[in-house]
């Protein structure tokens, strides 16, 4: 028979093959009006319940595999075998049928995957026994690829696993599997040697060297099967074990398993946490991939934070249990700040007072948060501390995280979830090379398994404390701003978000109305492409192409000289140019970052620009495109988290031309073929647009109001925009049209005039912008340009210094010229280096050119390195800081700094912008950072005194390796002096009747009258 099955096959070939059309449906029919022809000559694993088959090349094929001899029936027995198999991620599963032969039972499992790495149990139960040096065991196995592994099931019963609460368990791993196709019979034998083994591991794992491990209990046989893409079959044959040892009746022992052997967290009735783990790039909540989404807790209530679509807080005191249990019965996860240890004074490692268990001091914490901004001179005792909580913690053994400035390599050694970044709002960094850091700081550190990082959404806190000193009105971090930020975030790969904040919301403030919506918009749309941030991973980035201009009657030579690109990259460009995002330049235009996750992908297209960290531009493009590679099925959907729309399929050399027409800020496209993924992604979108259309529109209403009452009091100083009146009528009506396409629910529309409003409103932010950045070098060069909030304070500053009163002094610094090497010595100049940076740095005066002119030389370097070799690490550290003398200053004045540079003649410098000037009064974060040229460049900054403040002084760092010269560094004080009236006769007493008017009444009736001229 199987010989006839095999002619009939290799005919029906032949005739193809030669385009035989007559004979070859007799004989396809033959084929399949003879089953029981066919059947026996089945491949290994076909599962003919589903009637499905695989070609030879996928992974887990059944081709070239040897069938089952005498099979009789297949029939489909799930849950009734004596062998169980059960995957924990949803993306993997496990099918489990019976072959029934003429002697015997096969147990066969199918396990699907499309490629989620996990190991696969395929357990089976056996009579309780003792462990001991004898017991052995055998499994026949036949399987589609090598690597299955045989194991025993172990029990400790007088040892509680602290993760499980429940008795300890483990695998002691036996044989594996190495012919694939053929039956195999994998035996587990010195079991007293691999117990012994396990337990070291188990040990260290658990961070106990007491484990209680008498009268260890095997209870079960286990196979584990690491899953591929594909398909892969198992058939499970004989089984054998023993000999059995009985069990002491004063050992009871759970002989279900309770618990899988790896660190995940039983969903135990004991359980008071939301269980929280890191493992494999991905960080899991409830056993599921998620993208932590997290705020500081101020007591905002509980309907407010299930509103912003939150799945974590942070309670900065764990003694805080009432909060957290409150927290934890909402179903977040709890992320709590443990106690301090006492440590002897400079001695990390001697304790003077250990903590107390901390299962009983907060027991509803799922993470501990160790630190903000953890410096690396910060990192002996922080390390003391994370070690100390281990031990107090290693009953539940939860996981711990820290926010830190450098370093993260050495961190993540000791903290699970390490937090990366920095603010930069309002600061010379744009968010574009934000997103570049975060890549580049995650791809270099190596160890970062689930980075992660804080997104700005209030001023910073020295901006705060400034403002507040000064009565001035706060910069405000705009919706756009805080979008922005979260996508820099995850198209650098980062795994979860905590959005930073020092107070408590109110949302009846209108302010605070705006943040709360831009934060709930953000994280909408975070949940929406979760399964891609979640389990997916950064391939690459791609730079978007605008539309080509349309080529006329000219000539090629004419449109290559119309074309900005240079000449080179025209002729060899490409639609799928690489983004460059390990370098340190600025990006500036839209790119994408390409995401994926399984068999599809997400492009996640965002524009960058160097001034949207001030005021968001309009970040607008008609029409944009990118080539992609994609399968020859898959097809390109844009989605928002108000609908999902099909985009043409063009098919182009190197991929699948993706096209974006009215870009506007951002946009998110979804490349795949599977229609039950994409199906799934409608349902959710269905979920959510309704409120998504709801929060556009009401952010729109919001900011028109904000602005327009800012432009109101530019108006008085005139700085609004001529075009003011027209942007703002477009943009009311495009909000007018959003409510009405809300009213009927067409979510859709609504989001489309919606964004409309709020780009009209950021072209009228950015004209105001520019008219008061007119005749000032940078945004960070005057206090009051790093928002549009902000602004009425910078022209009524400038009204102060243009105003004919306002007198200008001498030069506060007069060493600042560095010509007297005398009074350089004693005036006070600081000279200020990084410890442990690894750089050798100096500071000194030197002559330069036939002027005898004697300049301030800055220098680091790295005395070890390459000649040429970039050095990423080098743009973290500022090796060098020089201060000058104090200044004498008073409140309300306004100084002025000025100065010249150039860069040095002996070091090249390694990052773009290697010098920052700041003030006393702003700090860093508010300097001035420059590009170095061979020749002289000039600098100048504005700062307004501070009430309280008598002092202050000007610095010069350097980041990273590089030589600078500073000459000519000057401080002066603008003051407004007050008007001086005319000479008043001198009069007896009683000769005129004195006026009852105060001074400065009769001075103003004087100037209206005419007798004072102003």
């Amino acid at each position: 028979m199987v010989g006839m099955c095999f002619i009939v096959r290799r005919v029906l070939v032949l005739s193809i093959m030669a385009g035989s059309v007559i004979f070859a449906p007799a004989l396809i029919a033959c084929v399949l009006f003879a089953p029981s022809l066919y059947a026996p000559a089945q491949c290994f694993g076909q599962n003919r319940s589903e009637g499905r088959s695989q070609g030879p090349q996928q992974s887990g094929s059944r081709v070239g595999l040897r069938s089952v001899p005498g099979t009789t029936e297949v029939a489909s027995v799930p849950g009734t075998a004596q062998w169980q198999g059960q995957a924990k991620r949803p993306e993997n599963r496990v099918v489990a049928s019976r072959i029934v032969e003429r002697s015997r039972t096969i147990e066969r499992f199918q396990i699907t995957s499309d490629g989620t790495a996990e190991t696969v149990q395929i357990s089976s139960l056996v009579t309780p026994s003792l462990l001991h040096e004898e017991y052995n065991a055998s499994v026949q196995i036949q399987a589609t690829r090598p690597g299955v592994r045989v194991a025993l099931r172990v029990v400790f019963p007088h040892q509680l696993d602290p993760r499980t609460r429940q008795p300890l368990e483990t695998l002691l791993e036996g044989d594996s599997y190495k012919r694939e196709g053929e039956w195999q019979t994998l035996r587990f034998s010195d079991p007293m040697r691999r117990l012994e083994t396990q337990l070291r591991l188990l040990r260290a794992e658990l961070h106990r060297s007491d484990l209680d491990v008498r009268q260890p209990i095997v209870s079960g046989i286990v196979l584990l099967v690491e899953t591929v893409s594909g398909e892969t079959f198992v058939d499970v044959g004989e089984s054998r074990s023993g000999p059995e040892v009985a069990i002491p009746s004063s050992v009871t022992v759970p002989i279900v398993p309770v618990s899988s052997v790896t660190s995940d967290m039983s969903q135990d009735s004991t359980l008071q946490f939301v269980p929280l783990q890191v493992e494999l790039n991905q960080i899991l909540l409830n056993k599921k991939p998620v993208l932590l989404r997290f705020l500081p807790d101020h007591g905002e209530s509980m309907d407010l934070v299930e509103q912003l679509k939150l799945n974590s807080v942070w309670i900065p005191d764990c003694r805080e249990t009432d909060r957290a249990r409150a927290l934890y019965e909402s179903g977040l996860a709890v992320l709590a700040t443990p106690p301090h240890p006492e440590f002897e004074p400079g001695k990390q490692f001697q304790l003077l007072s250990s903590l107390p268990p901390l299962d009983v001091v907060c027991p509803n914490a799922s993470a501990w948060y160790m630190g903000t901004r953890i410096a690396p001179d910060q990192l002996p005792h922080f390390l003391a501390w994370s070690r100390e909580t281990r031990s107090a913690d290693r009953n539940l053994d939860r996981v711990q995280m820290a926010d830190v400035i450098g370093l993260e390599g050495v961190v993540s050694r000791e903290i699970d979830l390490v937090g990366i970044g920095r603010h930069v709002i309002g600061r010379a960094e744009s968010i574009g090379e934000l997103r570049n850091q975060l890549f580049r700081r995650h791809r270099t550190a190596g160890q970062l398994s689930a980075p992660w990082t804080w997104v700005q959404v209030e001023p910073s806190g020295f901006q705060q404390q400034w403002r507040e000193r000064m009565s001035s009105p706060m910069p405000f971090v705009e919706p756009e701003q805080i979008l922005l930020q979260v996508n820099a975030a995850m198209s650098s790969g980062c795994k979860g978000v905590g959005y930073w904040k020092t107070r408590q919301f109110d949302p009846q403030n209108p302010l605070d109305e705006e943040t709360l919506l831009a934060i709930e918009l953000a994280n909408l749309e975070l949940m929406l492409i979760e399964p891609f941030l979640a389990r997916g991973r950064v391939d690459t980035h791609l730079s978007m192409q605008p539309k080509e201009p349309e080529v006329g009657k000219g000539s090629l030579k004419d449109s290559l000289k119309n074309n900005k690109q240079p000449w080179l990259q025209q002729a060899f460009s490409s639609p799928r140019l690489s983004a460059s995002v390990m370098g340190l330049e600025q990006p500036e235009g839209p790119d994408a970052a390409v995401i994926t996750a399984g068999g599809s992908m997400l492009i996640l297209v965002t524009h960058w620009d160097k001034t949207s960290q001030f005021v968001p531009s309009t970040m607008y493009s008609p029409e944009l495109s990118l080539v992609v590679a994609a399968s020859e099925t898959a097809s390109p959907y844009l989605i928002s988290t108000t609908g999902i729309r099909g985009l043409p399929r063009e098919v182009r050399a190197g991929g699948l031309k993706v096209t974006l027409k009215n870009f506007d800020r951002s946009a998110m496209v979804v490349v795949a073929s599977d229609l039950g993924m994409l199906r799934s992604m409608e349902e959710r979108i269905h979920q959510i647009s309704g409120r998504a259309a709801e929060i556009l529109t009401r952010l729109s209403s919001l900011k028109y109001r904000r602005v327009l009452q800012t432009v109101e009091i530019l108006r008085e100083y005139n700085g609004a925009p001529p075009e003011a009146d027209r942007l703002f009528a477009l943009a009311q009506e495009a909000n007018d049209r959003a409510q009405e396409q809300f009213r009927q629910k067409d979510y859709p529309e609504t989001a489309d005039y919606a964004r409309t409003s709020l780009q009209y409103l950021r072209q009228i932010q950015v004209l105001a912008w520019q008219a008061a950045m007119k005749g000032v070098d940078s945004p960070v060069s005057y206090p009051h340009t790093v928002s549009f909030m902000t602004l009425p304070s910078h022209f009524e500053m400038r009204a102060r210094m243009a105003d004919t009163n306002a007198r200008e002094s001498i030069n506060q610094l007069p060493t600042g010229s560095f010509e007297n090497l005398r009074e350089l010595s004693t005036s006070g100049w600081r000279f200020d280096e990084a410890s442990d940076s690894g750089y050798t740095c100096s500071a000194d005066v030197v002559t330069e050119g036939s002027q005898r002119n004697s300049v301030l030389r800055m220098s680091a370097w790295l005395p070890n390195s390459p000649q040429g070799e970039p050095l990423v690490r080098s743009f973290e550290v500022t090796p060098i800081v020089v201060t000058s003398p104090a200044v004498a200053v008073q409140g309300g004045e306004i100084i002025r700094i000025r100065g010249r540079f150039r860069r040095g003649r002996s070091i090249q410098s390694q990052v773009p912008l290697p010098l920052l000037i700041f003030d006393s009064e702003l700090g860093p974060e508010s300097g001035l950072r420059f590009r170095l040229e061979s020749e002289w460049q000039s600098f100048e900054m504005v700062r307004e005194i501070a009430p309280g403040s008598n002092t202050f002084t000007i610095s010069a760092a350097l980041n990273g390796m590089g030589e600078v010269q500073l000459d000519d560094l000057s401080v002066t004080r603008i003051t407004t002096v007050p008007p001086i009236g005319p000479a008043v006769p001198l009069t007896l007493t009683g000769d005129t009747k004195e006026s009852t008017d105060p001074p400065a009444r009769r001075s103003a009736d004087a100037r209206a009258s005419g007798e004072i001229s102003n």
